[in-house]
């Protein structure tokens, strides 16, 4: 029973070691998911502006 127990942990250990991976790897997704709306962002401004000084001429 006692095996039992322990390849229950183990299992139960290598399980959540995966989660906070795949939780880990989703965080760093996320961050550059941000950086690149930033990008865009600044970049859409950037040509917002072009199109705003070429419509006044």
């Amino acid at each position: 029973m006692q095996q039992d127990n322990g390849k229950k942990i183990s299992v139960r250990d290598r399980l959540i070691e995966a989660l906070e991976t795949q939780i880990e790897k989703q965080e760093q997704i996320i961050e550059t998911q941000e950086e690149t709306i930033r990008i865009l962002m600044e970049h859409n401004d950037e040509l917002m502006a072009v199109i705003d000084r070429l419509s006044q001429l």
